[in-house]
């Protein structure tokens, strides 16, 4: 099974620690390790903090040199494949667990079981560890997971009436819908549904009902699709089209693209990846009021575990060095 889901029901940073590594690469005869390290960072502060990291590497290592290039989430899987099939890989590539089975499966990822210390993995929950692990091999360091949050409008909240929500204490899916027609008035759409890539964030909140897509029986895994696994598209599909609280036009969009219709009050409440908070804080223009709603509940908060991952290439000629960058890129200590 490509895709490894772990219930978890917030956004987790890993923490990590240690720098060793093992692994019985040879040694280059002469000269330093040259490394090229495929980045997905995209936020300014994370950007900015990558760079930062590699340089620092590249200082404190002068036998191991990284190369850092910038790629791009729209593109990267069909960029990774590529450079698979043409023998030009990245020796160490940032991606995610539910995208990387299948690289896995061809042969393109290196085994990380014995390149990466004990210290390290112990670190990491063994449920975590699942996500990445393929036909009983490692093929990615796990280091972030992000759960799916509600961002909204605070003043569009208290002119409705509509009262955020204590911690611990957060909606049900059937208050969440109440709320969203409370805010619909005017110009204004309670929520944004942004869809342009819908399967993680339908898979995720699915958990929500019970729903998981993926069954495994005698050895055999399928897809299959009951109640529990259309509820979620259900009601997504009513607000759209059946209340009208939900905005049809942001369907297509982007995770980021509602943003400017949010500030300019056109959308209430904007549901999404925990990573939207940051875009919030560089992006709000001054005087905006925001909050983050906990997860939204059905009959339970549980969503799913999609880490982002650092993976070595099989074809990588240094992959003890690769892991040992990895595990000092990992470390909140550096």
């Amino acid at each position: 099974m490509l895709r490894k889901l772990v219930a978890v029901s917030a956004a987790l940073l890993i923490g990590l620690s240690g720098c060793g590594s093992g692994g019985d690469d040879e040694e280059p005869s002469s000269g330093p390790v040259k490394l090229r390290f495929l980045s997905l960072a995209w936020q300014k502060d994370s950007l900015a903090a990558n760079r930062e990291l590699v340089d620092k590497w590249n200082a404190e290592h002068s036998d191991i040199q990284i190369e850092y290039v910038q790629g791009d989430w729209n593109s990267v899987h069909d960029q990774l494949l590529t450079s698979f099939e043409g023998g030009d890989a990245p020796d160490i590539f940032q991606y995610e667990s539910a995208s990387i089975g299948e690289f896995a499966k061809q042969g393109y990822l290196a085994d990380l079981s014995g390149l990466l210390s004990d210290g390290f993995k112990s670190e990491i929950s063994q449920g975590i560890w699942d996500t990445v692990t393929v036909d009983g091999k490692v093929v990615g360091a796990p280091f972030l997971l992000e759960s799916q949050v509600v961002l909204a409008n605070k003043k569009l909240l208290d002119a409705a009436g509509v009262t955020v929500p204590a911690a611990g204490q957060a909606w049900t899916w059937d208050e969440f819908q109440a709320n969203a027609q409370k805010l619909t008035k005017g110009g204004t759409f309670g929520v944004a549904w942004a869809l342009k890539s819908p399967t993680n964030r339908v898979m995720n909140l699915s958990l929500n009902f019970d729903g998981k897509f993926f069954y495994t029986d005698g050895g055999k895994t399928e897809v299959r699709v009951g109640d529990a696994e259309k509820e979620i598209p259900r009601r997504i599909h009513d607000m759209i089209y059946v209340s009208k609280t939900a905005s049809p036009d942001a369907v297509g969009m982007g995770g980021t693209d509602p943003l400017p219709g949010f500030f300019a009050g056109k959308y209430a409440m904007l549901p999404g990846g925990v990573f939207l908070r940051q875009q919030m804080v560089e992006q709000a223009p001054a005087g905006f009021e925001w909050v983050t709603l906990p997860p939204i509940k059905g009959n339970t908060a549980s969503q799913a575990a999609n880490p982002q991952t650092l993976s070595i290439s099989e074809d990588s000629a240094a992959k003890k060095q690769a892991a040992q960058f990895i595990e000092y890129f990992l470390n909140p200590a550096n």
